[in-house]
């Protein structure tokens, strides 16, 4: 109930989504989906989505690559595949420049996930290859099983486009990390 209160306020107010805010209305909206308020989760990620494109111009979230990331996902959520590939992008040019490569890969296995949803396979592809090329290289502690998550994405992705053997061939590098776990 305060949650829903402070969230009209901040909307009242028309300021830019604050990230603690952020987090807790899509948290919120999540919570509700999974409870089956299917109807009430939609409101909610509609409401902050509203925000979002009524304060978008504004520095402050045009250049914040959490803002950018929230609107990309539940964009993709929504089916707006093409709106959440602009602002992907735009999310993992600003996050590479802060983090550099090795704190993005979350971002391009997300571009690479709605890329392929539009069936641009070949451009899904290099993404992947790119997550996976940065995860090996930026190794750090789950890294092995987050490779295991790439290759497994880059089997559907060949299965998705007839490529059987390609497919298998990823799918059996995905499971003899699995099996090393």
């Amino acid at each position: 109930q305060h949650l829903r209160r402070a969230l009209h306020l901040q909307d009242k107010l028309l300021e830019p989504p604050t990230d603690q805010l952020s987090t807790a209305l899509v948290a919120l909206a999540e919570l509700c989906a999974s409870n089956n308020q299917v109807h009430e989760a939609e409101a909610l990620r509609n409401r902050w989505l509203s925000l979002f494109e009524r304060v978008k111009s504004k520095a402050e979230v045009r250049d914040d690559p959490g803002h950018l990331q929230t609107a990309a996902w539940l964009y993709s959520e929504k089916g707006h595949l093409a709106r959440a590939e602009q602002l992907y992008r735009r999310a993992l040019s600003l996050e590479e420049k802060v983090k550099g490569p090795g704190g993005c890969i979350l971002l391009v296995i997300n571009l690479a996930r709605v890329l392929q949803g539009q069936a641009k396979y070949r451009e899904a592809k290099q993404c992947f290859l790119r997550a996976l090329e940065l995860q090996v290289h930026h190794h750090r502690n789950g890294s092995a099983l987050e490779q295991a998550e790439t290759l497994h994405d880059l089997g559907e992705l060949a299965r998705a486009r007839g490529h059987h053997p390609e497919a298998e061939e990823y799918y059996d590098r995905a499971l003899l990390i699995y099996e090393a776990q």
